[in-house]
């Protein structure tokens, strides 16, 4: 993956740095990381939950739905996915 010369390489190059370089999206991911933060902090089981949702869906679309993104940050989606099953049975203790 990424290999110089390498047709796909240069074509997962150009799309990472487009989103490397899109501060819009950036911007937009911190703010919906902030106010989940802000929701973890005043214990709102339902709506943490609404806001994890809303934001794991936006990131699917967004982020994740790019290949080369998905490879380089399948570490970060597999814990993702574990914090949400945390909250999830955290949440639903029965």
């Amino acid at each position: 993956m990424l290999r110089a010369g390498d047709a796909a390489g240069d074509r997962e190059r150009r799309v990472l740095l487009r989103l490397c370089l899109d501060v819009s999206l950036q911007r937009d991911i911190r703010q919906r990381l902030e106010e989940l933060l802000w929701l973890v902090d005043t214990a709102d089981p339902s709506r943490i939950e609404s806001a994890s949702r809303q934001l794991h869906k936006y990131l699917e679309s967004t982020v994740f739905a790019r290949t080369v993104l998905k490879v380089l940050f399948s570490r970060f989606a597999e814990q993702w996915q574990r914090a949400d099953v945390v909250a999830f049975y955290h949440d639903n203790p029965d």
